[in-house]
C-alpha cells in the first residue's frame, strides 16, 4: 500500500480507528455481561464465570483505546512532539556551533596535509583506472 497519497492515509487511518472502536465495544460488552453475571449470581460458581468475562473485557477495552486513540492519532501526536522539540534542538545547535567551528578549524590543516601526502597515490590510482578504461574500450 502506498501511504504517500493523503487519501490512502486517511482511509487506512479511519480503518484503524474503526477497528479500535469495535474492540472497545466488544470489551465493554464483555465487561457489562461479566458485571451482570456477578450481580445476579446466586452462588460462587456463577460469580467466577463473570470474572472470566470481566478480565478479558478490561483487556480488550484498554487495547481498543490504545489502537483508537494512540495509533489513530499518531500523526497529530508526532506533530505535537516535533513542535515541542524544535526549540530545544535549535538551542542545542546554537550551543554546539562554536565547538563545531573550533573542530573544523583544527581539522582543516590536518586534512589538507593528509591530502597533500596522499596526492601522488591518488594520481597513480587515477592513471591505472584510466589505463583500465582504455584497455576495456579497445577490446
Amino acid at each position: 500500500m502506498n501511504y504517500l497519497n493523503e487519501q490512502n492515509y486517511q482511509r487506512s487511518n479511519k480503518g484503524v480507528k474503526l477497528a479500535g472502536a469495535i474492540i472497545i465495544g466488544v470489551g465493554i460488552v464483555l465487561l457489562g455481561i461479566g458485571i451482570l453475571k456477578i450481580a445476579t449470581s446466586s452462588n460462587l460458581f456463577e460469580g467466577s464465570t463473570g470474572m472470566f468475562l470481566i478480565i478479558p473485557g478490561i483487556f480488550l477495552t484498554i487495547v481498543g483505546c490504545i489502537i483508537c486513540f494512540l495509533l489513530g492519532n499518531r500523526r497529530k501526536i508526532m506533530a505535537y512532539q516535533m513542535q515541542e522539540m524544535m526549540p530545544l534542538m535549535h538551542e542545542g545547535m546554537q550551543q554546539m556551533r562554536p565547538i563545531m567551528k573550533e573542530n573544523v578549524e583544527y581539522m582543516t590543516p590536518v586534512m589538507q596535509e593528509y591530502a597533500r601526502q596522499m596526492a601522488p597515490t591518488y594520481g597513480e590510482v587515477a592513471k591505472e583506472v584510466a589505463k583500465g578504461f582504455k584497455e576495456g574500450m579497445n577490446e
